[in-house]
């Protein structure tokens, strides 16, 4: 994460003398150079070329693979495939109705990532043994 930090440039440069610092704080010493380009040349490039985003994972211990996957569906489209682009025949029926019986998305996305054989299981914390 410091390293990624640095390069993002994200990272305090160190105000403090050496004998002051405390050992066990991130900072940044020295220059990050990006093509032969440092920061103090040219301070507005580092946001245009790359970011660094901090990732605080909060999941819900007790949903499956398979429900979380099915709540982040239902936040993103209310819970249909017509809301993703996919028009419907003008009798209600037709191939989105079919999409959202058989849960493709969610199916969809666990086969892809290879996760059918934990889909069942629960995602879990540091408190609820699963799959995190």
């Amino acid at each position: 994460t410091s390293l990624l930090k640095a390069i993002a440039d994200r990272l305090p440069e160190s105000a403090i003398s050496a004998e002051d610092a405390l050992p066990n704080l991130p900072h940044r010493e020295g220059r990050i150079e990006y093509n032969g380009v440092t920061t103090v040349d040219a301070p507005l490039i580092v946001p245009n070329i790359c970011s660094f985003v901090a990732q605080l994972d909060n999941h819900a211990p007790y949903l499956t693979v398979r429900e979380t996957f099915d709540f982040a569906f239902q936040c993103r489209t209310g819970g249909k495939h017509e809301k993703m682009g996919l028009k419907t025949e003008s009798n209600g029926s037709g191939a989105t109705m079919d999409l959202d019986a058989e849960n493709f998305t969610e199916n969809l996305t666990i086969k892809g990532l290879d996760l059918s054989v934990c889909a069942d299981t629960f995602v879990g914390n540091d408190s609820v043994r699963g799959v995190s």
